[in-house]
């Protein structure tokens, strides 16, 4: 399965366009997407941390910050990938492909909103251990969301996970999931 976009299409409908997006979350931090390209060069490697639990991923600051930097990176290193195994005939392991397959991912082992959470930091450790785009992670989210018989969860879900139309790497609003799993613990304490 390929996400691949037209680049030329999506980087004209930036560069024509200047965008600014709010959040629908908190009502409105504004994103300027002027800047925003799928030829990101980004170096994500400033943020590679070998010691990073799944307590700490929070703290990842393109998990606590909105950096489609990040995203643009992943995903064209996933697309790279993509492309060298069908068009080049480059011999790609299938270990390096396997990693994006959604049945590789961690599993929801409980249904309750504890076991989701505990689901979103194995996943953000895997996404981040990976490089894997938010693009293929969203669908996941969902589904997963709606497991958990809590309608706050699946609203909440259901606004971080929304996309512009057309910014295939925009990322998802993790700081607002984490938001909701402290406010979940005050008010069970």
């Amino acid at each position: 399965m390929s996400l691949q976009q037209s680049s030329a299409d999506f980087t004209t409908f930036i560069k024509d366009k200047s965008c600014t997006l709010s959040s629908p979350v908190e009502g409105g931090n504004v994103f300027d997407l002027s800047s925003f390209s799928i030829d990101s060069n980004f170096d994500i490697s400033q943020f590679y941390t070998q010691d990073l639990s799944i307590s700490r991923v929070e703290s990842l600051p393109y998990i606590a910050f909105n950096m489609p930097e990040v995203e643009v990176s992943f995903y064209n290193y996933y697309n790279q990938l993509l492309y060298l195994m069908t068009h080049k005939n480059y011999k790609v392991k299938a270990a390096s492909l396997a990693r994006y397959d959604s049945r590789m991912y961690p599993m929801l082992h409980s249904r309750t909103r504890k076991g989701f959470f505990e689901w979103l930091g194995e996943m953000i450790l895997y996404k981040h251990e990976n490089f894997v785009p938010d693009a293929l992670i969203r669908g996941v989210l969902v589904k997963n969301a709606g497991l958990v018989d809590d309608e706050m969860l699946n609203f909440v879900v259901g606004v971080v996970t929304r996309q512009p139309f057309g910014l295939i790497c925009y990322p998802i609003d993790y700081r607002y999931l984490f938001q909701l799993e402290k406010l979940g613990v005050k008010i069970c304490t």
